[in-house]
């Protein structure tokens, strides 16, 4: 009998709690509309599409606060937002200052009955696990209620298999509750990790303000973090300091926050993410096909002048050509964003891989690239992406103190090392120049593509000047003698495919050669995509193993009839699998 009484109260509760947030709803609706001033520059917006829609300033782009009901309007596709309704909470324990009484008041005032909604959507018609802030609730506090619903959101997208958004906006732990506030954190970050475990990602959308420990505990916890322009993200809230300090742009320069995003254009950029990141079914082999090539014998002094040409195109130039879309990735999470190295998520004909690669016309220290590389690498790890490297350095790279500091001998063989077992395709393309500690750390993949007048300076110069003549002077005397033009590599058996430039080079049509190393890597996509990845790590190592182990030419022959004797059997084992399938079944006596 208790039980149901204690149920029918439940039931009215809630009933009453849903009346409330209706009648809040044409509060904040007709608020909005009788205070048509913006916060910041004062100016008359409340006619203004951009104001009503998403509540942005069109004049200073000032993003208004937002009730999580209203937050989880402009990100989840309409009608597919199902509440997960959670046990009644639990009557505060502590009376400390007036605890209950601002609980009650804010329950009243918001019409919810904790600072955190969970429930499951759509966005861009992909499923997904979504939890709110209201910042409105006590500031967004986290107390115990509201960590047992966060730790629940991503144990169920772990069993789901769905991947979890958050828009954050809370200034930490409920001091009132302290300190069994502060232990739900621990519990939330173990519940994210066991999210990790199962493949799934976690995207993180900070709001104003996210503080404290929902910054540390939760928000900066994100595979992905990405901002609303001008929000106060600061682990410490700052106090009465001008300028950018703690805002989002403070930690987006400093390489914390992917993307900084207008509330206007966030749900567009969730739904690319998650369609990248979702699971698909494996590849198929031999759907596409690219022309084997030969380049012709030229010189390595004709080659050099197309390589180092300062017009010759960079990845940038070439990415609007190569994929549909790029979603760039900022920052190594160590405090810098190495402009030297551009990382991303892309999509090439539908396959979503990792996109790593070098811009040599941007300055920046070869070692923090690294670091900005190793995440994504980690990235591809965790979600199985295939990755495409592009190798593209600077003539004038040199290493000073300062990039031994920050451990470039360590990075080098921490790349090296991600990169031989990662359990996905690693496809390696050579724009233009590639040195000694681009093939060192990027060297290691299924398949080394080369444009034709790209070259490989196996030895550093200045190393080989330093050895030999004890004088760095001499390196661009002997540098010819270390370097290898594309057809030397093929022959080394170091590149394995080599992609024709337009006559005159790269530069001479920027647009052709892109499309024609298009064609070229989705052809080695498909190829690699239908090999099981521990397959294709025992390839990986088989390959490198093989490398300058020449085998004697009668060896070569008895491996080729037998490679041809394998594909007759599959062949006919195919065959008569299909007859056996056509054959009309036995009909009984």
């Amino acid at each position: 009998m208790k039980e149901l009484i204690s149920l029918g109260a439940y039931l009215v509760e809630k009933y009453k709690r849903r009346k409330r947030r209706r009648e809040i709803a044409r509060e904040r609706k007709i608020f909005a509309e009788e205070s048509s001033v913006c916060l910041r520059c004062e100016a008359e917006i409340g006619e203004e599409p951009l104001y009503r829609s998403f509540r942005i300033c069109p004049l200073c782009g000032f993003h208004h606060s937002l009730s999580a009901w209203e937050r989880i309007k402009l990100l989840a596709d309409p009608l597919t937002f199902r509440e997960i309704e959670f046990p009644p909470p639990h009557a505060p324990s502590s009376a400390a200052l007036s605890y209950p009484e601002r609980l009650r008041e804010a329950r009243e005032r918001t019409g919810l009955d904790e600072a955190v909604i969970v429930g499951t959507c759509a966005i861009g018609g992909n499923p997904a696990i979504l939890f709110v802030f209201d910042f409105g609730f006590l500031g967004g506090s986290i107390g115990v209620e509201a960590g047992e619903r966060l730790a629940f959101a991503f144990e169920l997208g772990a069993r789901r298999k769905l991947p979890v958004v958050g828009a954050i906006s809370s200034l930490g732990v409920r001091i009132e509750e302290s300190p069994l506030s502060l232990a739900q954190m621990g519990k939330i970050v173990a519940a994210r990790e066991k999210l990790s475990r199962s493949g799934m990602p976690f995207i993180s959308v900070l709001c104003n303000p996210v503080c404290g420990e929902a910054l540390g505990g939760l928000g900066f916890l994100g595979d992905f973090v990405i901002a609303e322009p001008g929000a106060l993200v600061s682990f410490s809230p700052p106090g009465a300091e001008e300028g950018e300090f703690g805002t989002a742009e403070f930690q987006f320069k400093r390489g914390m926050i992917d993307q900084i995003v207008p509330r206007s254009r966030l749900r567009l950029l969730l739904s690319l993410l998650l369609s990248l990141l979702k699971a698909r079914p494996p590849l198929r082999g031999g759907e596409m096909r690219a022309p084997l090539y030969t380049p012709p014998p030229h010189s390595l002094s004709e080659i050099l002048k197309f390589t180092y040409r300062e017009d010759r195109p960079s990845l940038r130039d070439f990415l609007p050509y190569l994929v549909q879309s790029f979603i760039e990735l900022h920052g190594d999470r160590s405090g810098g964003d190495e402009r030297y190295f551009t990382c991303g998520l892309a999509e090439f004909g539908e396959i979503p891989v990792v996109v790593v690669g070098e811009e040599r016309r941007e300055e920046g220290a070869f070692a923090r690239g690294l670091l900005k590389a190793r995440r994504a690498l980690e990235i591809a790890r965790k979600f199985r992406l295939p990755v495409v490297i592009f190798i593209d350095s600077r003539p004038d790279a040199s290493f000073s103190e300062e990039e031994e500091s920050k451990g470039l001998g360590y990075l080098v063989g921490e790349i090296s090392r991600c990169l031989s077992d990662l359990p996905a395709p690693v496809i390696t393309v050579i724009l233009g120049e590639g040195r000694t500690e681009e093939l060192l750390s990027f060297g290691i993949a299924d398949r080394i593509l080369m444009l034709e007048n790209a070259v490989l300076t196996a030895f550093s110069p200045e190393r080989a000047a330093y050895i030999f003549f004890e004088d760095g002077m001499k390196a661009p005397e002997i540098a010819q003698a270390f370097r290898l033009t594309a057809r030397e590599s093929k022959e080394f058996q170091i590149a394995d495919v080599v992609i024709p430039e337009p006559e005159g080079g790269a530069h001479a049509d920027p647009a052709e050669t892109a499309l024609t190393l298009r064609r070229y890597l989705l052809a080695e996509l498909h190829r690699l995509g239908a090999i099981s990845p521990k397959k294709l790590q025992k390839m990986r190592y088989r390959k490198l193993q093989s490398l300058g182990f020449h085998r004697p030419l009668s060896e070569i022959a008895v491996l080729r009839q037998t490679s041809k004797l394998q594909a007759l059997l599959r062949e006919g084992v195919a065959g008569l699998r299909l007859i056996y399938s056509l054959k009309p079944p036995k009909r009984s006596a």
